[in-house]
């Protein structure tokens, strides 16, 4: 999706960008230890069934099995969400943590900063992401959420006719925002990473908006491979500015 940027290629990419110590920084995650094999895997492969086994004797075939590929484009209208730890600095806002919110069919990370991890807050801040999506075309019909989701959550998801779904206990693979936390993360640390050495930290929260734009731009529409999530999505508004003829504004305004 990024092909109409004249002159973004690949190959320019890899010759003038600088490397950077803050996407470095940002993207520290550890390996997963015995992913590389040093055993000989013929013997495995030999001992495999094959794939197209022969017809046994005495052995009539009784059925025909079909099978076919199609393409699966029916929306899904589901969203999963996962809080983040809290933030090492209390903002001047007085937020703390962020909730992170992951559309599946728009393959939007949306985040909004939280100030405490109450019910009240929680509502708040799903107010805002669910104004967000509806504006997007991706109101969402099913929810998921962490098994210790709070009572008034659920109350709220019902009021906006949202069916919801608790994923099972220590099973965070079964909600999707784990991930899209972890990915959100290294993006927003990568971006910390890169500000002025007297940032005040206090500030990290005025960075949420930057982060979460700059992401969504990189990531690959799922209902439109061929643009990127803000463009679909367009979880945030853009600001234009035009200019006013003489003939038709006041004397003392800047347009």
């Amino acid at each position: 999706h990024f092909t109409t940027w004249p002159g973004l290629t690949a190959e320019a990419v890899r010759k003038h960008l600088p490397k950077s110590f803050a996407s470095a920084q940002g993207h520290l995650d550890q390996a997963r230890k015995n992913q590389r094999s040093t055993k000989s895997i013929t013997t495995a492969i030999e001992q495999q069934e094959p794939l197209m086994p022969k017809q046994e004797p005495n052995n009539a075939r009784t059925n025909y099995v079909y099978a076919a590929m199609g393409e699966f484009s029916e929306a899904t209208n589901m969203i999963h969400s996962d809080l983040t730890g809290r933030f090492p600095q209390t903002s001047t806002q007085g937020n703390k943590y962020v909730l992170i919110v992951y559309s599946y069919d728009g393959n939007a990370i949306l985040a909004q900063p939280m100030r405490a991890r109450n019910d009240k807050a929680a509502v708040e801040a799903y107010t805002i992401i669910l104004n967000r999506l509806k504006k997007a075309g991706l109101a969402p019909k099913l929810q998921r959420l962490d098994n210790e989701a709070s009572q008034a959550l659920k109350d709220f998801l019902d009021e906006q006719d949202i069916e919801w779904q608790l994923v099972p206990p220590y099973c965070h693979r079964r909600n999707a925002a784990e991930r899209a936390i972890r990915t959100y993360k290294n993006h927003f640390i990568a971006g910390l990473c890169s500000t002025d050495p007297n940032f005040n930290l206090a500030l990290w929260d005025k960075l949420v908006e930057q982060a979460e734009l700059t992401l969504n731009l990189l990531r690959r529409s799922a209902s439109h491979q061929s643009q990127s999530v803000r463009i679909c999505a367009d979880p945030w508004p853009i600001q234009l500015q035009r200019h006013a003829p003489r003939t038709t504004r006041n004397s003392h305004t800047r347009t």
